[in-house]
């Protein structure tokens, strides 16, 4: 054999050796890539998520619900246009609640159930109860009120609107004119969920 031919051979040989280690080096980092992949599709997700508080925002960053676990029982607070409340659920031991609110944010419905039995309240825009029907202790009832807080239907005529209550303003509602509060009443029959 020639010079020529050694030299042609020994080239090759150098050529194919290269080759050969890039072929390694990319085979062992292909594998080591797709074991990688493996472990991280093997970790299962958690099964359970803990928090006192979970926030909802929606994708401009505004909240758009909340749901909390308050020293008396959880809270669900769902937020409306301008981040004003719209509906709010609590569970406490005396039992549930839900208060529901206009565009405004201003509270237009409870409803509860609490040890004295369930009630429903509906307020007109200045919150003053308007329309009030429960079933207490006492036995069922119905108010409806004129503007000024008078009852003009009440059945059984036995029941006034005092006995049945309604929760003064959430503590996170703006506060409004004393003019426009009502009078103080006794013990609430559906509690008030505030935030």
């Amino acid at each position: 054999m020639g010079d020529a031919t050694l030299q042609n051979l020994a080239a090759r040989l150098s050529r194919l050796e290269r080759q050969n280690r890039w072929l390694k080096i990319g085979g062992l980092a292909a594998l080591a890539a797709v074991g990688g992949l493996l472990l991280i599709g093997a970790t299962a997700p958690p099964k359970v998520v803990e928090a006192q508080q979970f926030v909802l925002r929606d994708e401009n960053g505004a909240t758009a619900a909340t749901l909390t676990a308050m020293q008396d029982g959880p809270k669900l607070i769902l937020y409306g246009a301008g981040e004003k409340i719209c509906a709010a659920l609590s569970v406490t031991k005396d039992g549930a609640n839900l208060q529901l609110a206009d565009a405004q944010g201003d509270r237009r419905a409870l409803l509860g159930v609490a040890a004295d039995g369930p009630g429903l309240v509906l307020l007109d825009p200045d919150d003053k109860p308007r329309v009030t029907l429960a079933n207490t202790k006492l036995g069922p009832g119905m108010v409806i009120v004129d503007a000024k807080g008078q009852p003009i239907f009440a059945a059984p005529s036995a029941v006034r609107a005092e006995t049945l209550g309604v929760p003064p303003n959430p503590p996170t509602a703006p506060p409004k004119p004393a003019a426009k509060q009502p009078p103080a009443k006794p013990e609430p029959m559906i509690k008030d969920l505030g935030q």
